[in-house]
């Protein structure tokens, strides 16, 4: 089920073995609303912003080399 959130998400994440890595963050229609670079990353906690998005459902992508993860978000 939607995790939610109101100002921001945080995220850890883990990956097979360290690449070059960003967030996405798209609404239901899959458009890119936001993206935040990680750089080479193998696993961390990360913290993203969720200004400038509306109250609503969104898809929170975690790519890592040529793997990601998705899942999704509600803002409160």
């Amino acid at each position: 089920s939607p995790v939610p959130a109101q100002h921001h998400l945080t995220l850890y994440f883990k990956a097979y073995k360290p690449g070059h890595s960003f967030i996405l963050i798209k609404n239901m229609d899959g458009q890119i609303l936001k993206k935040q670079i990680l750089g080479q990353q193998q696993e961390g906690s990360f913290q993203v912003s969720l200004n400038g998005l509306l109250n609503g459902s969104y898809i929170l992508e975690i790519h890592s080399g040529n793997k990601f993860a998705a899942s999704t978000f509600i803002k409160l």
